[in-house]
């Protein structure tokens, strides 16, 4: 907590000295985004959220974001802006509040200021305060992956340019009194430190996050995590057609009284022609559980394909349909089975209503049929209705 306080203060001292300096002409952006579902099937039974195969027809929680965003460009070529983000939440992992009649977290998600041109006078930006950061340098939105985020309080220098490599440098500490580790049972506030390096090059990103847990009270434990990530971003639906694709490898280790450690492969782009898109995501994932017994350790394979039908003649936005493939297969090493084998489908189906409005509000509302099937999950067929807005 004396960190938070600590960088919250040198926030607000630094933007005191820098707004005098601002002229009277100001901006001011209001965005946002929302979903919200109502999913069963026959039997009245909800789906959970499971967007890792695709997250269309699965992802159901209902959440909202607000963005407010207050800024000035100064007569000496700086920048201030400063931004509020407030989020809501279902916590309700099973279904919807809506459905329930269950609560929703109210959270001031990101509260933090941006100085333009304030360190070296160029286009480097440097941030304070309480924020959700690099979260869309590697970005699977098939899946509503981040695969490279740092969320908490800190402070930052990022589009810092050495001729055509752009470097972002942060120090984040991220507060939960969640437990790590559930076989602890620890309710203790734990309390990450988290050094990000980030550099980009034309098509190619790499980040490096090194995170340290402070020791628990009870336990006198400490985890220390170092995350690598290299991704490739190509402008041509795998070197062929009209769209793009993208490429990442990420490999983390996490020093936890045994070392543990997670290796993913992921693929995911875009193909577009006409009034046809086909997007794809592939996913592979190793876990090593680092104990004698390999408690969870296991493959996991992801496998998406979403056709997306324009349909500009008749009065529907479009029919899109999604694929989902997810195999588990646990380790040889794990000598108490923790993890269940198998390979589970689904099938969507959701005709979509929506505006074409240009750079504008981009609404969406589908009804959605689909079905599942597979070895770790019972046979079903659901229905329901979505909707999702961005502005």
């Amino acid at each position: 907590m004396k960190t938070k306080f600590v960088l919250t203060t040198i926030t607000a001292s630094i933007l005191s000295i820098v707004t005098s300096q601002a002229s009277a002409d100001g901006y001011q952006k209001f965005g946002g985004y929302f979903r919200a579902a109502s999913v069963a099937d026959k039997n009245g039974q909800v789906l959970m959220d499971r967007a890792n195969w695709g997250r269309l027809g699965t992802q159901l929680s209902n959440y909202m974001q607000v963005d407010l965003i207050r800024g000035w460009n100064l007569e000496n070529g700086q920048s201030i802006n400063i931004v509020f983000q407030g989020t809501a939440y279902d916590n309700n992992s099973v279904t919807t509040a809506s459905q329930t009649g269950g609560t929703t977290d109210l959270t001031a998600s990101q509260t933090f200021v941006e100085l333009g041109g304030a360190v070296f006078g160029g286009d480097e930006i440097l941030w304070g305060g309480t924020r959700v950061y690099n979260r869309f340098e590697v970005y699977n939105h098939i899946t509503d992956t981040f695969h490279a985020d740092v969320n908490g309080t800190g402070i930052g220098l990022q589009n810092l340019k050495f001729g055509d490599t752009r470097m972002d440098i942060a120090w984040v500490t991220a507060g939960s009194s969640v437990p790590l580790d559930e076989t602890y049972n620890s309710t203790d506030e734990a309390f990450s430190q988290n050094v990000h390096l980030g550099i980009s090059n034309g098509k190619v990103r790499s980040d490096i996050i090194i995170g340290h847990v402070e020791d628990y009270e009870d336990n006198d434990r400490e985890t220390r995590t170092t995350t690598l990530i290299g991704a490739y971003k190509h402008d041509k639906f795998y070197f062929a057609g009209e769209g793009n694709s993208n490429f990442m490898v990420k490999y983390e280790d996490n020093v936890f009284n045994d070392e543990d450690s997670e290796l993913e492969l992921e693929t995911f782009g875009q193909f577009n022609k006409g009034n046809f898109m086909l997007a794809n995501s592939l996913n592979y994932f190793i876990y090593d559980g680092g104990d004698p017994n390999k408690v969870w350790s296991r493959t996991v394979l992801n496998a998406t394909l979403r056709p997306i039908f324009i349909t500009p003649n008749i009065p529907l936005g479009a029919l899109v349909f999604e694929f989902g493939m997810t195999q588990t297969t646990p380790s040889e090493d794990d000598d108490i089975t923790s993890v269940q084998e198998g390979t589970d489908y689904k099938a969507v189906m959701a005709p979509t209503w929506s505006v074409a409005s240009g750079e504008g509000p981009q609404p969406e509302i589908r009804l959605i049929v689909g079905m599942e099937d597979g070895d770790t999950i019972q046979p079903r067929n659901w229905a329901g209705t979505q909707v999702e807005m961005w502005w």
